[in-house]
């Protein structure tokens, strides 16, 4: 009986050179030149060794979502230089009347994450090539080291969702939800919640998120070993009021978010994660962070009056620690963190008193006016960078 040949097999006659000029020809298309990466050993060889998907240009930023309060729709500013044209989000079919409002929940690289008012129904979409994608509900899961707690139902509901997505690497993105210690009012505290259970260190030992994959379609729970100490016990946290910003930062295969007053590193390729305190001079501030990714990193700033200032996250070996890159002096009292340039060590924030966004740049000290924004006051904002890559789904307008 003749051998059956299979296309990797005929590829693999092709020389390097020829096969690599053809995955070239993928690069406008990243997500498919990644898929391809993944089909054998001697493909991802070549990818790697050219650095096919390295090699392509960051994507740039084009304008800014941002979120008026009372509006059932997030707008978009595009500075005065940007040739994108983004079409506002009326477009996406939620497939219920009943929901009136969607609202930004995270960016990364090009995708948005959305949540109906009530954060029970999510989307994942892509503003610039108008797909969506509608996420299947989550499974019940309880709190990490509360799973014991009886009767406070009406409190335990509550997760925050993160977005992972970068398209140099994989065409797929995930979803994690990360539940937190409910804010419990101090006179109901005791009557809730056993005193031996407030004792409990957060976040525990094993912290577990739930994971939405879209190579997979499902959620599933996924373990993390904490690295490091704890941030402190289940009682200091049950009075922390939960922050109504989501913003994180997702750099060199982690994911940053801030809860409970301090900010969580969660590694995502060897599944330990680590609890990073405050900047220093920044922990008695419950509000007013804005955690995004710039140029360098990870970065943090603290809009307090008329002071502005910026830290990044400096991480050599098993030391992490935040360093001062900036601090801006605004006579504004009546100013609002919009968030980072991805590329450029350059902040957003919008100036209220004459409805301007305005650019610091951190190391030249330059300010740049980018243009009017019609607006009293903005609730929340995430820097947007255009990417035309991906299939999320068939919604394709």
């Amino acid at each position: 009986m003749e051998r059956t040949t299979s296309a990797e097999d005929l590829t693999q006659q092709l020389p390097d050179d020829l096969l690599a000029n053809v995955f070239r020809r993928l690069r406008t298309t990243s997500p498919s030149l990644a898929a391809s990466r993944c089909v054998c050993k001697a493909w991802r060889a070549i990818i790697d060794g050219r650095r096919l998907l390295k090699d392509l240009p960051s994507y740039s930023l084009t304008g800014i979502f941002f979120h008026l309060n009372g509006e059932p729709l997030p707008r978009y500013f595009s500075p005065a230089s940007s040739s994108v044209n983004i079409d506002p989000l009326d477009y996406v079919d939620t497939g219920s009347d009943a929901i009136k409002c969607l609202a930004i929940t995270q960016h990364c690289n090009g995708l948005l994450l959305l949540n109906d008012g009530d954060c029970k129904e999510s989307w994942v979409l892509n503003p610039a090539t108008r797909q969506w994608t509608h996420l299947p509900t989550p499974p019940p899961m309880c709190t990490p080291g509360m799973e014991d707690v009886d009767h406070v139902d009406r409190y335990m509901d509550f997760h925050d969702r993160y977005l992972v997505f970068d398209p140099a690497v994989s065409p797929h993105y995930e979803v994690f939800l990360s539940k937190y210690v409910p804010f419990i009012p101090l006179s109901d505290i005791n009557k809730l919640v056993d005193p031996r259970i407030q004792e409990r260190e957060w976040p525990p030992s094993i912290f577990v998120l739930l994971v939405f994959s879209s190579r997979t379609t499902r959620w599933e729970e996924r373990s993390f070993v904490r690295e490091g100490e704890a941030a402190g016990t289940i009682r200091n946290m049950l009075h922390v009021p939960p922050s109504n910003h989501w913003y994180a930062a997702y750099w060199q295969g982690s994911l940053y978010y801030r809860q409970h007053g301090v900010f969580m590193r969660v590694n995502l390729s060897n599944h330990n994660y680590q609890v990073i305190k405050p900047p220093k001079g920044s922990q008695k501030y419950l509000f007013g962070h804005y955690l995004g990714k710039s140029k360098n990193g990870v970065y943090c700033a603290l809009d307090h009056g008329p002071k502005l200032r910026i830290w990044y996250l400096v991480e050599t070996g098993d030391q992490i620690k935040w360093v001062l890159k900036c601090s801006i002096n605004d006579s504004s009292y009546h100013k609002t963190l919009l968030g980072f340039h991805p590329n450029k060590e350059t902040v957003f924030v919008f100036q209220r008193p004459s409805k301007r966004v305005m650019a610091y740049h951190f190391n030249s000290s330059k300010t740049e006016d980018l243009g009017p924004l019609t607006a009293d006051r903005v609730w929340l904002s995430f820097p947007y960078t255009l990417c035309l890559m991906g299939e999320l789904s068939s919604n394709k307008q």
